[in-house]
């Protein structure tokens, strides 16, 4: 079960339905139960506890654990290089609001695989860039990807 990116008691049981541990009751996967957490500016609160939603469902697709090296060190860049400036918090908060909706897309679009692969191929050259110290180009190739996911499955749905 992954962790619902909404709420720190909302956890997923498949694609169409969750479960709130808080209250014991059955709700829809991508809905939110009624302890909805939403971001907000307080820097040491991210939801669910990692905020990493694209990588995240990409290492969720691949069957990577919720501790595998990419989401420890892309957790550790937010948090140690990108919450260190105001641009980086900003993009930061950007992403917690666009990144959910991208997700959902890529679980809709019948194209998973290429999604996630794409995904998978631009966090493992971020992570090679992290790991040589060069965290500027890190942080544009992130900010690239999710702009290009944004732009190619946002615009979908507003055809």
């Amino acid at each position: 079960m992954g962790y619902c990116k909404n709420c720190l008691h909302f956890t997923r049981d498949n694609i169409f339905f969750a479960h709130c541990s808080l209250t014991d009751r059955e709700v829809q996967a991508y809905g939110s139960c009624s302890h909805f957490y939403p971001y907000n500016n307080n820097d040491d609160y991210t939801p669910s506890g990692s905020g990493c939603f694209l990588t995240s469902a990409c290492a969720e697709y691949l069957g990577k654990p919720d501790d595998c090296e990419e989401l420890t060190k892309l957790r550790a860049f937010r948090d140690g290089y990108m919450k260190k400036s105001e641009s980086g918090r900003a993009l930061v908060e950007e992403y917690y609001k666009t990144a959910p909706e991208i997700v959902r897309k890529i679980e809709s679009s019948g194209k998973k695989d290429e999604y996630y692969s794409y995904i998978n191929s631009v966090v493992n050259e971020c992570i090679a860039d992290i790991d040589a110290g060069r965290n500027d180009a890190a942080l544009d190739k992130y900010v690239a990807m999710v702009k290009c996911l944004g732009e190619k499955l946002l615009q979908i749905a507003e055809e």
